[in-house]
């Protein structure tokens, strides 16, 4: 019943949200209490950051990209350049595996992101969310846990995930070393 509950209160359009008080989202979410996965669901940050943002946990209203913390950029949209500038960024596991020694991570020390790519257009990030679920942003919107096709994320590598047809693997964020601007 609380899982049931929650869930329902994750997915909340746009319009039902912009009416609820930010306070009463967050009291009634304690996903979104976890490290500031809540800051994402904010009306002053909803806009101005995007999926690595998220991904990796920081807000940095500058729609980061990844390399830059590092002052080295990816070049090419493909998932060695975009993971390889991620790691710069200080992530770090690159594996084809959901799991890092076992485990997902505590989702506020350390948790597993997702990189998958649409072929030479753009990238996307998902992030594991500690209540079973991956979550992503799609690009200015809101969070959500969910595909394409609606249902909710279990696993990005088998996911709907509409145009990233392209996935790439799993990292790992630990929140005090990554930087990202």
């Amino acid at each position: 019943m609380i899982c049931i509950v929650i869930l329902s209160l994750l997915i909340v359009d746009a319009s039902a949200r912009a009416k609820m008080p930010d306070a009463l989202i967050l009291s009634q979410n304690p996903i979104l209490m976890q490290s500031k996965f809540y800051d994402f669901f904010s009306r002053e940050h909803e806009w101005s950051n995007n999926c690595y943002n998220f991904a990796t946990d920081t807000v940095t209203d500058t729609y980061a990209q990844p390399g830059t913390g590092s002052g080295r950029r990816f070049e090419t949209i493909n998932c060695s350049d975009v993971a390889a500038a991620a790691l710069r960024d200080h992530l770090s596991v690159y594996s084809t595996s959901m799991y890092d020694n076992g485990t997902l991570g505590d989702c506020v020390n350390s948790w597993r992101v997702a990189l998958a790519i649409w072929p030479a257009e753009d990238y996307h990030w998902y992030r594991y969310g500690c209540d079973g679920t991956w979550w992503h942003k799609p690009g200015s919107n809101l969070p959500r846990n969910t595909g394409t096709d609606g249902k909710l994320i279990r696993d990005p590598s088998a996911a709907d995930r509409g145009q990233y047809s392209t996935f790439c693997g799993y990292l790992t964020v630990k929140s005090a070393k990554v930087t990202i601007r």
